[in-house]
């Protein structure tokens, strides 16, 4: 075999084990996403602006699959920082979408934990949506609005009267879910008594009430 062959295969042998090395270290870095190296992955990926939106549905399954779906909370942070100042992209739209997605069972305090104005921004953004969503997106939906509104992460947050267990089903109070939707916009109206309306409960009232674990 000639010197140049031998070469060659020696250059694709380091670059496969280069990459194999590489996966190994991706693999580790989602599988355990609360470690330094889990960050230095997260933020590799999230790294291209036009490949963001789908980054984060990707990290939400993986989550979802290594972690239980819990949110890191530097991640939480940096991604919640991301959205200050507010402008309207995709990649806004996609952490917000991210944050529902995740639910109040594994989100972070960082949104709850924002400046007002950008509470009320987000707000602003998830009401329009609500009826384009998804029925259990629009419900996380609601419990994020109520989570800015009581700046309280209200994990594993839930609406006492928006389900109904029968016979051993659980399905949708289709009636208190539309109500609870109708009740939100008309508190918030056009937004221009945000947050003076913080201490006003939207589903007063209604026999819907929230709750959330301790």
């Amino acid at each position: 075999m000639s010197f140049i062959k031998l070469l060659f295969r020696s250059k694709l042998f380091r670059i496969a084990s280069a990459l194999l090395v590489l996966l190994g270290l991706t693999f580790y870095g989602l599988a355990e996403p609360r470690t330094s190296l889990g960050h230095i992955v997260f933020h590799v990926g999230y790294a291209l602006p036009p490949t963001r939106p789908a980054f984060l549905k990707f990290y939400h399954w993986s989550l979802a699959e290594f972690e239980g779906g819990y949110l890191p909370s530097g991640i939480d942070e940096f991604l919640i920082y991301q959205l200050t100042p507010l402008e309207g992209s995709a990649e806004e739209t996609a952490i917000i979408d991210f944050q529902i997605k995740q639910s109040s069972d594994r989100w972070g305090r960082a949104a709850s934990r924002m400046h007002e104005t950008y509470q009320g921004q987000v707000i602003s953004h998830v009401l329009p949506c609500l009826d384009d969503m998804s029925d259990e997106d629009a419900v996380s939906a609601m419990v994020l609005i109520e989570s800015l509104r009581q700046e309280d992460p209200l994990f594993k947050g839930r609406f006492d009267g928006m389900r109904i267990h029968q016979g051993g089903n659980d399905s949708l109070n289709r009636p208190a879910f539309n109500e609870a939707k109708v009740k939100y916009k008309a508190w918030w109206g056009d937004g221009t008594n945000w947050p003076g309306i913080r201490s006003v409960d939207p589903l007063a009232g209604t026999e819907l009430k929230v709750w959330s674990s301790p």
